[in-house]
């Protein structure tokens, strides 16, 4: 009992210092409660499993500023301690940018949109909690030669729809929480630029190498394991540099891909290295005669060269004059752009031309089974306003045609023609060349010509067009996956009837 006061004393006595309760307290049973409970309630205590209360630094100036000031924050004072949390700036009629100035640590830190926090070229900003954020963070804004660094001495989660830049390469822009600490970036929350990632990292949202936003080219993810969920995007001239060994959503023993987004716009590259993918269970989408998707840490050799299989949970998208060339695909996912397949395709899944409207090349042949779509938009019967797919060798028609009439689709003629397919050989697989139709067309009327000895597939007869909307566009994707699923489960059916 003696030592149990003792402790309620000091408890009492802090208390007491801060004003919280009188020193004075008589420990009389009834007082020891009400003393533990207001020290717990009032002061914080972390005592009988109570939780501590962290201070919270607000940004309370109109306008920008520099973090060391002690003025601009309320309560006055330079928030740097791992007990103190940073809000700016609370106040959305006013737009601030904070300069990081010197070396920091702080517990949470929250901004809001419009908001931003420029880490200078030389600083260190160090968490001890997770961040909130809804604005922008930059490192090295000015594309400094000396580091701008991001840390945290905790496992770290990055939430809320702002971003995170890195405004150069090298060690200049620098993300790099403590050995064995994980960043995990939530959906909605991007991270960009051009800089190093040497953290573990879990990605569920966009991890962005994009040259337009500071000095250099390459966004490198370093050394340490990453994981996917989200997007992996290189854009504006960037590389994204993934280093050999360390995304976990490749297999090597199967040499799958598996989750995620890859993309990659225009002269930009990304070097997923040492990755030798031969199934894709994951989304890859080039854009731009020069996107490149390698496996190498320099040159020019594909990560796709050996694809073999793209599952129903994949797709390869090329668009803007892309092109993937491999031996021959299985492909049971999507395969669309506006780009260039070079390879035989072997296809149980969906072939999408255009983007939205426009035409696919395969330099090779295209192998349809029942469980293959044919999935056509139609918006005019002027060039470039219809799905067309040009196949260079044999195209096997077989499966399902789905066709979704855009707006402006409903000025078709009767006398339109429109050719969908342009081969050097239309050839027929089972006893009809005709297509099934779904009710995804609603009530539009067409028919279909197959013109074998041209190598021609053709729309034409158009009655009663009912365009759907652009905010549809799910829908037909949606179909398609209905009619995929109903004709395997039929020809699983047929199979099973042998």
């Amino acid at each position: 009992m003696k030592s149990s006061k003792r402790v309620l004393w000091a408890v009492c006595a802090a208390c007491a210092a801060t004003g919280c309760v009188d020193r004075t307290m008589r420990f009389r049973r009834f007082r020891l409660v009400r003393a533990v409970a207001v020290c717990v309630v009032t002061a914080g205590v972390p005592l009988l499993g109570a939780s501590a209360v962290f201070a919270q630094s607000t940004w309370n100036v109109a306008g920008d500023g520099n973090w060391n000031v002690a003025g601009n924050w309320t309560p006055s004072g330079v928030p740097n301690s791992t007990t103190v949390g940073v809000l700016i700036d609370g106040n959305p009629e006013n737009d601030v940018t904070v300069t990081l100035n010197m070396n920091a640590s702080v517990r949470d830190l929250t901004l809001d949109a419009g908001d931003a926090l420029h880490i200078s070229s030389g600083q260190t900003l160090t968490m001890h909690g997770d961040v909130t954020n809804d604005g922008e963070i930059y490192l090295n804004p000015t594309a400094a030669s000396s580091s701008a660094r991001f840390a945290a001495d905790t496992d770290l989660e990055l939430t809320g729809t702002g971003r995170l830049v890195l405004g150069r390469d090298g060690f200049a822009s620098y993300i790099l929480p403590s050995p064995g600490k994980t960043l995990t970036q939530r959906a909605d929350h991007t991270i960009e630029g051009i800089g190093r990632i040497d953290v573990h990292l879990v990605n569920q949202g966009t991890v962005r190498a994009d040259a337009s936003l500071g000095s250099g080219s390459t966004l490198d993810l370093l050394n340490i394991v990453k994981t996917n969920h989200g997007q992996f995007s290189a854009v504006n001239g960037g590389t994204l540099h993934v280093h050999s060994g360390v995304l976990t959503n490749y297999d090597a023993g199967t040499a799958t891909l598996s989750g995620g987004t890859y993309e990659v716009v225009g002269d930009s590259t990304m070097r997923l290295v040492g990755l030798n993918v031969q199934t894709l269970d994951a989304a890859v989408s080039l854009s731009g005669a020069r996107a490149g998707l390698y496996n190498v840490a320099t040159g020019t050799t594909s990560a796709l060269a050996g694809l073999t299989t793209i599952t129903a949970a994949g797709s390869l998208s090329v668009s803007d004059s892309a092109s993937v060339s491999f031996s021959a695909v299985d492909n049971a996912g999507l395969l669309g752009g506006t780009g260039t397949f070079v390879g035989t395709i072997n296809n149980a899944g969906p072939l999408s031309p255009g983007d939205s409207t426009g035409t696919l090349s395969i330099t090779g042949d295209v192998f349809n089974t029942a469980e293959g779509l044919l999935l056509i938009e139609v918006a005019g019967s002027g060039a470039g306003e219809f799905d067309t797919l040009n196949v260079t060798g044999t195209y096997e028609v077989d499966g399902t045609l789905l066709v979704r009439f855009l707006p402006g689709s409903e000025d078709l003629l009767s006398s339109d023609l429109l050719t969908i397919v342009d081969t050097s050989s239309l050839v027929q697989s089972g006893e009809t060349l005709a297509f099934s139709r779904t009710l995804v067309e609603l009530s539009s009327d067409y028919d279909v010509l197959y013109d074998q000895s041209a190598g021609l597939m053709q729309l034409t007869g158009f009655q009663n067009i009912v365009p759907i909307p652009e905010p549809s566009a799910g829908l037909m994707l949606l179909a398609a996956c209905l009619v995929l699923a109903i004709s395997r489960r039929r020809a699983k059916v047929r199979e099973n009837a042998y």
